[in-house]
């Protein structure tokens, strides 16, 4: 059987683990955003033969930015929750917080 406080340093990894890729994920989104913001563009000059499909496909990029926003937005609260639950975890366990409440 494992000892109980390397099942908590398993959890803590885990925590910061699961951190670190949520914080990454938000990474790669803001970067996904830069070029839908720099190098994704429709001009109606550019279109040709197609102007008049323009109109339906315009407002393309900028809703593809705003939803990149959200999910940079949402990656990085993720991010935050599971540093904060980390924190506490630590901290209780330094405080030895669940022995006292026979957590485990």
């Amino acid at each position: 059987m494992t000892d109980k406080h390397d099942r908590v340093e398993v959890v803590l990894g885990d925590l910061g683990n699961a951190q670190v890729k949520w914080t990454a994920a938000g990474s790669y989104l803001f970067n996904a955003r830069l070029i839908a913001q720099n190098d994704v563009n429709l001009f109606e000059n550019e279109m040709g033969l197609f102007t008049e499909f323009y109109n339906n496909y315009k407002d393309v990029p900028q809703y593809a930015v705003d939803r990149l926003s959200e999910g940079i937005v949402a990656c990085d609260t993720v991010s935050a929750i599971l540093k904060a639950g980390k924190n506490v975890y630590e901290q209780e366990e330094q405080d030895n917080v669940h022995a006292f409440k026979n957590l485990y």
